[in-house]
């Protein structure tokens, strides 16, 4: 008698029999309806963390086998890790190229049993969907197909989490007194270090599906700069944190994560995170956060952050930047533009991240999510995107051009080019056990040393003590009431009242004087 051929199910079937028996169907009932036998059902269900996982993880869909282990592991990461570094400095990758370095790797950690063959290439391609061809950009590269079927699985992958509880992350580079001449300089430069880095702060921005932004992440290259005189940089608008090149690191990462953890931990929340597979985003196992990483070269099409969040932000920052100087240029009318441009600090840098980011509307955000593929009329959700970043370019381009030799458009497009994160990047010539080591550990590189060398055009400060700035803003008030500021009036007010309470602070830790005695 022959033997009966065991039907082999897709990784879109072994889902669908996970989804029946959660919903209440039996073994039995879901063999004969999927044709198999009820020991195959068993095994799946058995298994269901692991096929969800690669599911998520945008495995192939006619993937059937279990990937097994072969001994060598570390050479394989270590290749994923210097693949993911390669393209996302868009340097072309061949698959000798990719053979060669894997190789490397091995011999490094002794590994004298690995061959790199075409075999292992082709399995590796595979297991990351790879593939390999003319870079053109980065939008260029998305295979079409991926994300495709990322797009197919989203629903799936989102279900369990309501709309507020789906959020994204993505940092961009900033440069904070950038004018004619260093726009020009900067083009296709990564600003990996050096002198342009103290011009550059690394942005990180983080919201959900419904338009609910979290403060954001700003890294710039000293823990304290001179600009921030007295204030604890705790007390910022941001999360502000620091290292010698302005730069996204793991150890950076993985603590604000884990603070965002607690956060939502705090609000009895569980929430869903997705963000690209960056070398400085581990995965890490929180209580309350799951990470969902995108498939590699793809966010250009799928992150909400890419589809014209973080752009209008940056537009929304230009001119409120350009206001600020024009402003600056009536005052003084000795000072040039690009002068005012370049004596921008870190400080007021960072409140105009903070104001600008405030100023981007919940109704944008949940566009861009749509426009990534969560939710429907992704093509209509695409028009009303550009026109919202057209109606941010209408104004001030004028000025944009005479400050920085190009429109407020290109000048966000040059900052897309802006390196934001290198762990191991550029640094592959070390041993590979020392690459690993750095790629489980991911050590900060925080600095104290450094200190801020900008220059901020120096003035004489009129206030100097709170007694003074109280009479300031009472000054303030009339002048506001007399020209029927309202709006200024209640700003004024709101001011007026942190001053009395630094001043009753300030009372209270007096030890010559008590309260009463000043009603003596």
């Amino acid at each position: 008698m022959a033997s009966k051929t065991r039907k082999a199910l897709s990784l879109e079937d072994k889902v669908h029999v996970i989804k029946l028996h959660n919903g209440g169907t039996g073994s039995r009932k879901i063999a004969a309806l999927m044709g198999v036998g009820k020991t195959q059902i068993n095994g799946i269900v058995k298994r269901k963390a692991e096929v969800l996982e690669e599911y998520e993880s945008n495995v192939p869909s006619d993937r059937k086998r279990k990937i097994r282990k072969t001994g060598n592991e570390e050479v394989n990461e270590l290749a994923w890790e210097w693949f993911k570094d390669a393209t996302s400095r868009r340097l072309p990758v061949s698959g000798p190229m990719l053979q060669e370095i894997a190789l490397k790797f091995a011999n490094d950690l002794g590994n004298n049993e690995f061959k790199a063959s075409n075999g292992w290439l082709e399995s590796f391609r595979k297991r990351h969907q790879i593939v390999f061809g003319k870079m053109n950009g980065e939008s260029g590269d998305v295979n079409d197909d991926v994300v495709k079927t990322w797009k197919g699985r989203l629903s799936a992958i989102c279900e369990g989490y309501q709309a507020r509880d789906i959020f994204n992350m993505d940092e961009s580079g900033l440069y904070f007194k950038c004018n004619s001449d260093s726009t020009l300089h900067v083009k296709g430069d990564d600003c990996s270090g050096g002198k342009r880095s103290k011009e550059r702060l690394t942005l990180m921005l983080c919201a959900n599906l419904i338009g609910e932004k979290e403060k954001p992440l700003v890294i710039g290259k000293a823990k304290k700069p001179r600009c921030f005189g007295r204030i604890d940089p705790k007390t910022l608008p941001v999360s502000y944190y620091a290292n010698r090149k302005a730069w996204m690191t793991s150890a950076v990462f993985e603590d604000w994560l884990r603070s965002f953890d607690r956060k939502v931990g705090r609000q009895r929340r569980k929430v869903l995170l997705f963000l690209d597979n960056a070398a400085c985003h581990p995965n890490i196992p929180l209580r309350n956060v799951k990470l969902q990483f995108f498939p590699p070269n793809t966010t250009s099409r799928l992150q909400p952050m890419d589809q014209g969040i973080i752009q209008t932000l940056k537009l929304k920052y230009r001119k409120r930047e350009l206001r600020r100087v024009i402003t600056k240029m009536e005052e003084n009318k000795t000072e040039s533009g690009q002068v005012l441009i370049k004596a921008t600090n870190v400080l007021e840098a960072i409140y105009g991240i903070h104001h600008s980011w405030k100023d981007v509307e919940a109704a944008t955000i949940t566009k861009c999510f749509r426009k990534a593929g969560f939710g429907d009329d992704e093509e209509e959700t695409e028009e009303e995107v550009e026109e919202s970043i057209e109606e941010e370019e209408t104004d001030l381009e004028g000025v944009a051009q005479e400050l920085f030799g190009c429109s407020l458009r290109e000048l966000i497009e040059i900052e897309e080019t802006i390196a934001t994160t290198t762990d191991t990047g550029g640094n592959w010539d070390r041993p590979a056990g020392e690459v690993l080591q750095e790629l489980h550990c991911q050590d900060g590189d925080d600095s104290d040393k450094e200190n801020d060398e900008e220059r901020s055009v120096s003035k004489k400060c009129v206030v100097t003590s709170l007694e003074g700035a109280s009479s300031m803003i009472d000054d303030l008030k009339e002048f506001a009431a007399s020209s029927g500021f309202g709006d200024m009036m209640t700003s004024l007010q709101s001011l007026n009242d942190i001053i009395n309470q630094h001043r009753m602070k300030k009372l209270r830790c007096s030890k010559q004087k008590k309260v009463t005695d000043f009603f003596k």
